[in-house]
């Protein structure tokens, strides 16, 4: 809390200020000062102590003096002082309204600037909207500073392109491992451009076929046994065969079984049903075995024929030709090509079919007996199946190399010498890319620009925070604005509360509505006359604009116990309405806050103020002039305003306030002293000594554009029918005035329109 202004030198008015007497400040301070004597100069300083901006103070150095400008108050029992620029305490916890919180947050004059309505914003959406919105402001700031870095870093990564890519893509480009090879194949390439129509009639490779003897099928052949026949009848058979017959016995007697019919022999015709030999002979020679004879037969027939031997003359002709097919086009497509040994091949099946031939006719001595491959065969059938893995390997190889071909064919068709030379540009600005110095040059670029991705993503936090957040006070405070604009009777509200971004800087807009008609803050850009704020609103209703915005926000303050608020003419050109309901709001502000200072030229309503507060916590002060300059002293507020021009004042006021009480005449007759009191204030020198309210209106319209009195021209027949009504309850001009009937609503209306003469102005009429 603020104790006392203990001394205050060289700011303005303020020379040599140095306390004396009982200038102690408490709760609710009301200080008078006529215009002129320094109550502007200490609102600044209080400025200057709530922000710790010193300029506020420096600006005021009092003009002719050569020493320093010094300040020395006492806070909560502790000098703070201001010396050599700055303080070495502040009071943050303070609220000023005064012009500059007007110029600076709501208008400037009639208008209102991109700058008011940025500031606005900030006093609107308090400390928490404040933080947010400078760290908006930060994160843009650093996004410029960021786009600055990045301009220079691509001018130097530029020196290092060559053709025509971007600086970006240029930085991007991925490490390519065996970059020299690469470009030695696009420069082949080029020249495969150069030599198309050579490479597009060339061959592909073939494949190579083995010539599977079915190696797996004659392997399974050799295990075959019947089972249907018994052994005995097998022995039997084979005993018959040895004993008589020899190798060709056994194909002799099959082809002889074929013409046995019935139980008779076709030799002899002797019955043969009960011959054991014969009945062994059905069961050796029955169907399966003929089918397996005829299996063995074409198993020989193949491993003994030239069939594979042809195979593999042909596939000895097709390695040949891949191979020399692989010589041309290694020129032209990078690569694996395929390879594979012929005399590897030919070794392996020449052995495996001797092999293999040895044991079919082991096989077809005795077709029904299994014949177990021998340890040779077995290991030359396991390398014949890794030559065949090897085989499907290169033929692979072969389908890869041909995909190439055929891509090379197809590029080669739809290429052309600018492509293929761009390639090799790209490939070459690969290699710079990652040489020095340019690979550093890119590495801080590219960080550059994700420090600058990771900075807009942050923006775009902070200002979907910072929405949310101004959101949601902006609805309140739409609302309360309204409400204070209602209570000070201003005819208008406020309406568009909304938040905008221009240039990325956070800013309030809002439309002023009268009649429903919302009207922009923006000047006319029509050359035909429009409704705007400009030229819609009088000063008081500026005023109460201005002085409406501070109230709501000063409502939005949490800990409002904790906080000073300081008021410098709050009721500048208000009429009795708004002076009243302003009374009020102190008022309540000061049952509340911490402490409260009010600032005012107008005694009278200081003296409201004074009249209405608890006397614990009030103190009036008052700026005066002395031989050291302005200076601070004791206000005996009642004595000052105890003249016939207050009571007449109050005399108004209270009845408005309190209604109707006792003779309303004597309310009456104070109408025109009232009137004539606060024109001979308002303008000294303009009446004569003896001018009743009559001669003053003949004055007022007789005034011309540049007089004194022309500002009043307007009012000039409001003034005289108040006149007129108001003569009727006074004995001067009419003797039976103690009997003049009086009306309680027209006595309220002229009461009003009395008031609003004194502290108001007509509204000006707007264009539609």
């Amino acid at each position: 809390m603020i104790e006392k202004i203990i001394s205050i030198k060289n700011v303005g008015r303020f020379e040599d200020y140095a306390c004396s007497g009982d200038v102690t400040f408490r709760r609710l301070n009301l200080l008078y000062a006529e215009n002129g004597q320094g109550k502007t100069t200490l609102v600044a300083v209080l400025r200057s102590l709530c922000t710790g901006v010193g300029d506020y103070i420096q600006e005021r150095c009092t003009l002719g003096s050569t020493g320093a400008s010094t300040v020395s108050i006492l806070l909560d029992g502790k000098p703070v002082c201001f010396a050599d620029g700055v303080w070495n305490g502040t009071l943050p916890e303070t609220e000023v309204f005064d012009t500059r919180f007007v110029a600076e947050n709501v208008h400037a004059g009639p208008e209102v600037e991109h700058e008011h309505k940025k500031n606005l914003y900030k006093f609107v959406v308090g400390d928490k909207g404040v933080l947010l919105a400078h760290k908006l402001e930060e994160l843009d700031d650093n996004i410029r500073e960021m786009n600055s870095a990045i301009r220079t870093s691509e001018g130097e990564v530029q020196k290092h392109i060559k053709g025509n890519i971007s600086v970006d893509n240029f930085a991007k480009l991925e490490p390519l491992d065996g970059i020299d090879a690469l470009i030695s194949a696009a420069e082949k390439e080029i020249a495969t451009v150069k030599k198309s129509d050579v490479i597009k009639s060339k061959d592909v490779l073939s494949e190579i076929q083995s010539g599977d003897p079915q190696v797996k099928e004659m392997t399974d052949l050799l295990s075959v046994s019947l089972e249907n026949v018994s052994a005995e009848s097998e022995e039997l058979v084979r005993k018959h065969i040895a004993e008589h017959m020899g190798e060709a016995g056994e194909s002799w007697i099959n082809d002889g079984m074929t013409y046995l019919a019935g139980e008779r022999c076709p030799f002899c015709t002797q019955d043969v049903k009960d011959v054991p030999l014969v009945a062994a002979y059905r069961a050796h020679f029955s169907e399966q075995y003929v089918a397996l004879k005829a299996r063995i037969s074409d198993a020989l027939a193949t491993v003994d024929g030239t069939l594979f031997q042809d195979t593999l003359l042909s596939l000895q002709g097709i390695i040949a030709s891949n191979g020399s097919l692989s010589e041309f086009w290694k020129d032209y497509v990078t690569g694996d090509f395929p390879a594979i040994s012929f005399d590897e091949i030919r070794l392996v099946c020449d052995k495996l079919m001797q092999l293999m031939r040895n044991h079919l006719r082991q096989k077809a001595n005795s077709p029904v007996e299994s014949v177990h491959p021998s340890e040779a065969l077995l290991k030359k059938m396991a390398e014949y199946e890794a030559l065949r893995n090897k085989i499907d390997g290169y033929n692979k190889s072969v389908r890869e190399v041909n995909k190439r071909i055929a891509t090379t064919k197809k590029e080669i068709s739809s290429a052309d010498l600018a492509t293929a030379e761009g390639k090799l540009i790209l490939l070459a600005n690969t290699k710079a890319r990652h040489s020095q110095p340019a690979s550093k040059l890119c590495d801080y670029h590219l960080k550059l620009r994700t420090d600058k991705s990771s900075l807009e993503k942050y923006k775009a936090e902070a200002r979907k925070k910072l929405e949310d957040y101004t959101q949601s006070v902006l609805a309140l405070y739409e609302k309360q604005i309204n409400d204070y604009l209602d209570k000070f009777g201003a005819g208008f509200r406020i309406v568009q509360v909304d938040e905008q971004f221009p240039g990325g800087k956070p800013s309030l807009s809002y439309c002023i509505s009268i009649n429903d008609v919302a009207v922009s803050l923006e000047p006319p850009k029509a050359t035909a006359p429009v409704p705007s704020f400009k030229n819609t609103l009088s000063s008081g209703d500026l005023t109460s604009l201005a002085f409406s915005f501070f109230m709501a926000r000063i409502d939005q303050i949490p800990g409002l116990k904790d906080r000073i608020i300081v008021f410098d003419d709050p009721i500048s050109s208000l009429d009795c309405h708004r002076k009243t309901a302003t009374r009020q709001q102190i008022l309540r502000i000061a049952n509340t806050a911490k402490q409260v200072i009010v600032l005012s030229h107008d005694p009278y309503f200081l003296r409201l103020v004074w009249d209405s507060a608890d006397k614990s916590m009030r103190r009036a002060l008052s700026i005066v002039r002395s031989d050291k300059g302005s200076v601070l002293r004791a206000w005996d507020v009642e004595k000052e305003t105890e003249g016939e021009y207050f009571q007449n004042y109050f005399a108004l006021v209270q009845y408005l306030e309190g209604g109707p009480e006792g003779d309303l005449r004597i309310v009456a007759r104070c109408i025109r002293p009232l009137l004539e009191g606060n024109l001979r204030m308002r303008f000294p020198g303009q009446f004569a000594k003896g001018d009743w309210l009559l001669d003053m209106i003949n004055k007022i319209r007789v005034s011309k554009e540049g007089d004194a009195l022309f500002s009043l021209i307007s009012l000039a027949d409001d003034l005289s029918e108040i006149n007129d009504y108001s003569k009727g309850y006074h004995h001067g001009s009419n003797p039976d005035a103690d009997k003049c009937p009086i009306s309680d609503g027209e006595l309220k209306t002229y009461v009003e329109r009395t008031l609003k003469a004194l502290y108001g102005v007509l509204k000006p009429v707007v264009a539609k």
